[in-house]
């Protein structure tokens, strides 16, 4: 019995391969068959984080032999970013236990992504001052909902 989902008439053509089978030519099939029922960009783009961590891990365990063609993301997703006031911020500060507390300072004091922020080194602290040698997008900053000049 082929796998389905709600509202589509075609069954997704990766259900029935095998793992070591699925090659980049079908991961381009099943996804020009999610774009044609007019799934999201950004549903689409979660499938395919799932696609890549599973081979990711596949690889990892030896379950397959090579790794999988590199499965890209597509364009045009609506990012959503949410900065949070400042009485939510001392809100949650107020709350929050002191190694949280100090990793969303650094978060917050920074405009760090969690990920950069897990990624620093004593290395990264150079007199007194943090040094952040990386970011997809330094110069980006989400709207502060405090500044209406943001």
């Amino acid at each position: 019995m082929p796998h389905r989902c709600p509202g589509y008439t075609t069954p997704f053509q990766l259900a029935g391969q095998r793992i070591d089978e699925i090659t980049g030519e079908l991961i381009a099939a099943y996804v020009a068959t999610r774009n044609a029922v007019k799934l999201e960009i950004s549903s689409i783009n979660r499938e395919l984080q799932v696609l890549r961590r599973m081979f990711n891990l596949a690889y990892e365990w030896k379950v397959v032999e090579r790794p999988l063609d590199r499965v890209r993301m597509l364009k045009g997703e609506n990012q959503r970013d949410r900065v949070l006031t400042s009485q939510e911020e001392k809100r949650y500060l107020g709350q929050a236990a002191p190694l949280l507390h100090d990793v969303a300072t650094v978060l917050v004091d920074c405009s760090l992504r969690p990920e950069e922020c897990f990624r620093l080194k004593p290395v990264h602290v150079q007199h007194g001052n943090l040094e952040i040698p990386w970011g997809e997008d330094r110069e980006r900053s989400p709207k502060n909902p405090d500044d209406p000049s943001s």
